[in-house]
């Protein structure tokens, strides 16, 4: 009986640990993606004229980007750990 509850802890100390490191690469992942959204948003909106800017207010416009790539973070964060967890079981 004791062998079983090696096991037994050592399966548990897998599973925490298992928990642990997928929570690690989610987050990994998800800050990635938020970072990649602001550099590939910004990049797009600074290719454009000084016209466009000076017809709509750059502070406006950067709170827009910033509105989206929260909103990537918010939707790549519920995919994971919502519906995945869900798929995965």
């Amino acid at each position: 009986i004791a062998w079983w509850s090696g096991v037994y802890v050592a399966m548990l100390g897998g599973t925490f640990l298992f928990w642990r490191i997928s929570g690690f690469i989610g987050m990994e992942f998800i800050t990635r993606s938020t970072t990649t959204a602001y550099e590939r948003l910004y990049t797009y909106v600074s290719l454009h004229s000084h016209t466009y800017f000076s017809i709509r207010f750059a502070g406006s416009l950067s709170n827009k980007i910033s509105n989206v790539a929260e909103g990537t973070d918010r939707l790549l964060e519920g995919l994971l750990w919502q519906y995945g967890m869900g798929i995965l079981s």
